[in-house]
């Protein structure tokens, strides 16, 4: 319940600070991520996923793209890498669809296979 905690924190950070969360926006993304891919709690991994989707809108463009590739990849992974890939697209669509827009034609065969 502590790392719930902890994320909705950050995401309540990057909702009050906005742009200015732009310098850091790089660094947060690599901690962020990494913690998706590895919680074990699915409250935990939807938090930290929504957290990520908030700092996707701040990040630059190549940086978006990277962390759109690797997330997209984990759907090639194990149950648990699958499940952290199905929370943050669903968390990149909601929070972040100006920033997904340009990447549908990645996203959508992967959301299609999921569902088979």
């Amino acid at each position: 319940m502590c790392r719930v905690g902890v994320a909705n924190f950050i995401t309540l950070l990057l909702e009050s600070v906005g742009v200015d969360i732009k310098p850091y926006a790089n660094m947060l993304v690599r901690l962020l991520f990494p913690v998706v891919k590895e919680e074990r709690s699915t409250a935990a991994k939807r938090a930290f996923a929504s957290a990520c989707a908030k700092i996707l809108k701040y990040t630059p463009a190549s940086q978006a793209q990277k962390l759109i590739e690797e997330t997209v990849a984990l759907h090639a992974v194990d149950k648990n890498s699958q499940i952290a890939c199905a929370f943050l697209l669903k968390s990149y669509s909601s929070v972040a669809a100006d920033v997904v827009g340009g990447y549908h034609a990645v996203i959508i065969p992967v959301v299609f296979f999921s569902r088979l």
